[in-house]
């Protein structure tokens, strides 16, 4: 089961991910980071305690940072190094030397991973 606690401070909401952070949980996953970009101009992302992930997790982050980007708003993530989501984000190909291909401000959260 993947377990997504929130807190809001201000203009800013963080959302902390742990458990599975698997495609049974994606729609559960997509809907939090969409609530958090709708409210917050600033989303922190804490990855904490996950059990397993796989390739629908980082994608979530990287449609709400889209999304996030195009309303200019930010997101952080916090916990990206930590295992299992480490080696996902290898494996898949997310980690980065330059910033997202489609956007125009050249900002990633991959780069710093």
């Amino acid at each position: 089961m993947a377990e997504i606690r929130r807190e809001q401070q201000g203009d800013r909401e963080t959302l902390f991910f742990s458990g599975e952070l698997t495609v049974q949980h994606a729609a559960d996953i997509a809907q939090a980071l969409g609530e958090a970009v709708e409210r917050a101009a600033a989303v922190e992302i804490v990855i904490e305690g996950a059990t397993a992930a796989d390739v629908t997790f980082p994608q979530a982050l990287c449609a709400a940072h889209r999304t996030a980007a195009a309303l200019n708003k930010t997101i952080t993530v916090r916990g990206e190094r930590e295992e299992p989501v480490s080696s996902l984000l290898l494996s898949a190909g997310f980690l980065r030397h330059i910033g997202c291909q489609g956007s125009t401000r050249k900002t990633c959260l991959w780069l710093a991973c």
